[in-house]
């Protein structure tokens, strides 16, 4: 229906259905199916952690996506896949960039296990996440994809300068956003969990720079569809 769609997630893939938890390979079936499914990105959440240091390493490696996240340092001799950020350009030309952060509980740490985290370092996802406006230079749309939760999405998009970002893709926090939320000129969305919805987000970029945006959430499952 969409040929130029791109398919992203906002992280927190993994934990939750015995049959992926308890596979021999803790967390590959998970990858499979995104896989088969041909997803372009996910952020990482703090639920990709839960697989084990090597699992994670191994996940990011067999992934036909890139896993994104700016503000984590990995482990010394262990390879991890992670970019901080993407441009992908479409059949048309146009570049659309993305950019991904992850948020951290008061010990500066996501929400795991403190085993899963042994060699990870992090730094101030807001920080972190200003670091990267200057890809606006190079891209036709920038878009965070975030694992902060609704409420700072709403902090970080007041914090960026007006017309940079034009979009957050968040997660974490399980919102279900239905109606349109613009905070700072920034279009922000959520698809609550367990895949229970998809937010289908439309751009329309005009010649002259301008854009037109909208989303709509749509349910997952038996009764999904596009129409509904």
């Amino acid at each position: 229906i969409y040929p130029n769609m791109l398919l992203v997630s906002a992280g927190d893939n993994q934990t939750g259905n015995p049959v992926n938890d308890q596979y021999h390979e803790k967390g590959q079936p998970v990858i499979d199916l995104m896989n088969v499914v041909s997803f372009n990105l996910s952020a990482v959440g703090n639920h990709e952690f839960d697989v084990g240091v090597n699992n994670f390493a191994t996940h990011t490696q067999n992934a036909y996506f890139d896993y994104l996240c700016a503000n984590i340092k990995s482990p010394e001799g262990i390879e991890f896949a992670i970019k901080p950020y993407t441009i992908i350009t479409m059949p048309n030309g146009l570049k659309v960039g993305f950019v991904s952060v992850l948020g951290l509980s008061p010990n500066n740490l996501p929400e795991c296990h403190p085993d899963n985290l042994t060699g990870f370092s992090f730094t101030d996802p807001f920080e972190t996440a200003r670091k990267y406006l200057h890809l606006k230079d190079s891209t036709d749309l920038l878009i965070y994809i975030t694992h902060l939760g609704f409420e700072n999405d709403v902090k970080l998009a007041n914090s960026f300068p007006k017309g940079v970002v034009d979009l957050i893709i968040g997660g974490h926090s399980h919102t279900k956003v239905e109606k349109e939320q613009i905070h700072n000129d920034i279009l922000i969305t959520q698809a609550e969990r367990k895949l229970k919805y998809a937010t289908l987000i439309r751009f329309i970029v005009k010649s002259d720079g301008q854009i037109q945006r909208s989303m709509q959430l749509l349910p997952v499952g038996k009764t999904g569809s596009e129409s509904a």
